[in-house]
């Protein structure tokens, strides 16, 4: 017979289950570029990442500074990439209302060992350690889009449903540990 505990537990899952599809689906949005003045021949995916600034247990990813409006393309002798490049996007935004923070990136990874210099200008990804990101995106090479921006925005949305369902059982267990102490 399941307690209350197994259903508070089963409940939080539940609860992270529903805010992964919406990460998933709602806010990583991918869009063909074929139409861009600047990427004539480009024929890769444009990821994009919108999140609102004020969620609870959520840390916003950001380029460099929070607080900037940043446009950064890391080609060159630290990122090997193919003909247009990289470009990424950091943007504070208004939507609907809401203050949101906006990631983007256009372009394909060519050597996924080099994504590290990549991940070293990202902030706040929830990682464990240095390197975690591009660990996963190698042991994972085989799966589709893991070349581009869309396998790598995938790789920082686990890592930070990771973080958030580690805060709310922290949260939940200290809880009970305070009132016993109490």
């Amino acid at each position: 017979m399941a307690t209350l505990g197994d259903i508070g537990v089963s409940a939080v899952i539940n609860i992270l289950g529903a805010f992964a599809f919406l990460l998933a689906f709602a806010l990583l949005r991918t869009q063909p570029i074929n139409d861009r003045v600047y990427f004539l021949k480009w024929e890769g995916l444009k990821s994009k990442i919108d999140i609102e600034r004020r969620v609870k247990y959520f840390k916003l990813v950001y380029l460099f500074d929070d607080d900037f409006t940043i446009s950064w393309i890391p080609c060159g002798r630290k990122l090997t990439c193919s003909y247009p490049g990289i470009k990424s996007t950091y943007d504070p935004k208004m939507y609907l209302g809401h203050e949101v923070s906006v990631l983007e990136m256009d372009g394909q990874f060519d050597i996924l060992d080099k994504l590290i210099y990549v991940e070293s200008n990202l902030s706040n990804i929830s990682t464990k350690f240095y390197g975690k990101i591009t660990q996963q995106m190698l042991k994972h090479a085989d799966f589709p889009g893991n070349n581009n921006s869309t396998g790598l925005f995938q790789t920082i949305i686990r890592l930070k449903i990771r973080d958030c369902f580690e805060q709310i059982v922290a949260r939940r267990t200290a809880g009970p540990l305070q009132a016993k102490k109490a």
